[in-house]
């Protein structure tokens, strides 16, 4: 089952288990706002792969993968503006 929301198209697929820990060993989240679609981030994870997800409050629980991106329309933030939706912050990530 999907849903379309703009370009992007919503699949349904299991939770990523292991993104906790694979975020805990790469702390550098990249986080994009795309122009042609403004309710949505888009979150690149090293060893992971792309993300899209609402640009809602605790929206980076409902990410799923990304797929049909044009990187003219995709515009770095620091990830510090995705806190609100729950992107996971650097100074979080780090292993004591």
């Amino acid at each position: 089952m999907s849903k379309n929301i703009g370009y992007f198209q919503f699949v349904n697929v299991p939770k990523f288990t292991k993104l906790r820990e694979q975020q805990r060993e790469s702390t550098m989240i990249k986080l994009y706002r795309d122009a042609q679609r403004p309710n949505n981030w888009v979150a690149y994870v090293p060893n992971v792969g792309w993300f899209a997800f609402p640009a809602v409050e605790n929206g980076w629980d409902q990410r799923t993968p990304a797929r049909g991106l044009d990187p003219l329309f995709l515009r770095e933030v620091p990830v510090a503006k995705g806190f609100a939706a729950g992107v996971p912050q650097p100074e979080l990530l780090k292993v004591a």
